[in-house]
């Protein structure tokens, strides 16, 4: 994808607006990701010769998320407890020191799982960018099971749903992307 006036326009743009967002502090991730299904999730965006340098940079952030809001617990909790959980406060502690992944990364996947985007040339190597990255947070899945019970198994499932969708399955080299994904995470069943 050759990139044009309107493109470079647009990238700067939602740089910009990562840049502006002091996503750990001011706005914990909620506000951010939903600002950025905004930017990202439209057939516009997916056609942007710049759109994958922007998911992979979200897909970065996502990746650092908890370990931001760990690191600003102390500093942030009043803020944190406005936030989230004025009326609990100890609920909002035991929040943070928990918190997880598989929220913001749910947005990642809901991207890849555009028409559009599975269409563009770049696919399969966001797709094993996005998993790789994954990678290096969770591991093999080794604690999906105690987020299942939970019931936060976001990953587990938007993963499954992206790789089982008609519009994944009609790619022709479908089988050869779930390979690569199986190679990066055994324990997806697939």
């Amino acid at each position: 994808m050759t990139p044009n006036l309107d493109d470079q326009a647009w990238e700067e743009k939602v740089n910009r607006a990562i840049d502006h967002f002091d996503i750990w502090q001011k706005y914990v991730g909620g506000f951010f990701f939903s600002h950025m299904e905004k930017a990202l999730w439209n057939e516009d965006a997916a056609k942007r010769a710049g759109f994958g340098r922007i998911l992979k940079r979200l897909v970065d952030l996502t990746v650092s998320f908890p370990e931001a809001c760990e690191v600003l617990l102390g500093e942030c909790h009043e803020l944190y407890g406005d936030f989230y959980c004025a009326c609990q406060p100890l609920m909002d502690a035991i929040f943070l020191k928990n918190i997880n992944p598989f929220e913001p990364i749910k947005l990642s996947f809901k991207v890849l799982s555009h028409k559009t985007v599975m269409n563009r040339p770049d696919f399969p190597e966001l797709l094993i960018y996005v998993f790789g990255a994954l990678k290096t947070k969770l591991g093999n899945l080794e604690t999906l099971e105690n987020q299942k019970k939970e019931g936060e198994g976001f990953f587990y499932n938007t993963a499954l749903e992206l790789l089982q969708s008609e519009a994944f399955k009609s790619r022709k080299d479908s089988q050869e992307l779930i390979n690569a994904v199986k190679e990066l995470h055994p324990k997806l069943e697939i």
